[in-house]
């Protein structure tokens, strides 16, 4: 705010406020500064990148891919920048798109371990299994504390009886155990690697641990939904509605998550 004090003129300080501002989630504020940034001085990919990530947090997929778009053409070579422009692509579907900027971001900064998490998930969600495996093992070599990249190679690694990664998710565990989403992670691969060796029970054990940290967290009344099932069940003896002849189409419509495959499929 000095600076814009100072010289209202200043493009980076709209930028800088920018970031500030998404980091705080209100990212419709943010992309009002990074507009007025580029306004000022329109040829800054990184500007471009972190509006695009702010459309994206927004939903507005059409426009942060411009935006996306607009700062690649300008050939930006930071790191952040790229990772950043990774991450849009990614969350817009354009999985095979986002690695050619998660590859520069990692060549640039090797030594970032997130860089190198961001690129094995896009790897695997374009089937590049051995590659994505190879990714996120360099990304616990920088931190061997990120469970995001542990539990990601178990998922899609077959777990045997000669080849498994059950002791070194065990030794993990433990210093996770209070933090849910870590302990979600490390418990379900634990989980996933027990069913691997079709040992269910041992699986089932796990998947309860997993989730005793985030079950605590959680505010579940377990009575309304015990009232709600008893409500439904004294429903079963009125009569059913029979089915409608006509053949015209139906239109099952809604927000995205809010059950309409389900309507559908029933």
């Amino acid at each position: 705010m000095e600076a814009l004090k100072r010289d209202p003129g200043e493009p980076r300080a709209y930028y800088l406020l920018g970031i500030l501002t998404a980091d705080h989630a209100n990212h419709a504020k943010a992309i009002d500064l990074f507009d007025r940034a580029l306004t000022l001085s329109p040829q800054h990919p990184e500007v471009l990148a972190q509006k695009a990530r702010s459309e994206m947090a927004l939903l507005r997929r059409e426009s942060a891919v411009r935006s996306a778009d607009a700062a690649a053409a300008l050939a930006p070579d930071d790191a952040l920048t790229l990772d950043t422009l990774g991450v849009v692509y990614s969350r817009a579907g354009l999985h095979d798109r986002s690695l050619e900027f998660y590859k520069r971001a990692t060549a640039t900064a090797p030594d970032v371990s997130a860089y190198h998490y961001n690129l094995g998930a896009a790897l695997q969600f374009v089937g590049h299994m051995d590659e994505a495996r190879e990714a996120y093992r360099r990304c616990l070599i920088l931190d061997p504390g990120e469970t995001r990249a542990l539990a990601a190679i178990v998922q899609i690694t077959k777990q045997t009886e000669a080849d498994n990664q059950i002791a070194e998710l065990k030794a993990v565990f433990p210093s996770v155990a209070h933090k849910a989403d870590d302990a979600l992670r490390v418990g379900h691969a634990l989980a996933k690697a027990y069913e691997d060796l079709n040992q269910p029970a041992e699986a089932m054990g796990w998947l309860a641990k997993a989730k005793s940290a985030k079950w605590a967290a959680v505010q579940h009344d377990t009575a309304f939904d015990d009232a709600i099932f008893d409500a439904a069940k004294a429903t079963t003896h009125l009569p059913m509605m029979g089915g409608h002849t006509s053949a015209q189409p139906i239109f099952i419509v809604g927000m995205p998550r809010t059950g309409t495959t389900l309507v559908d499929r029933i």
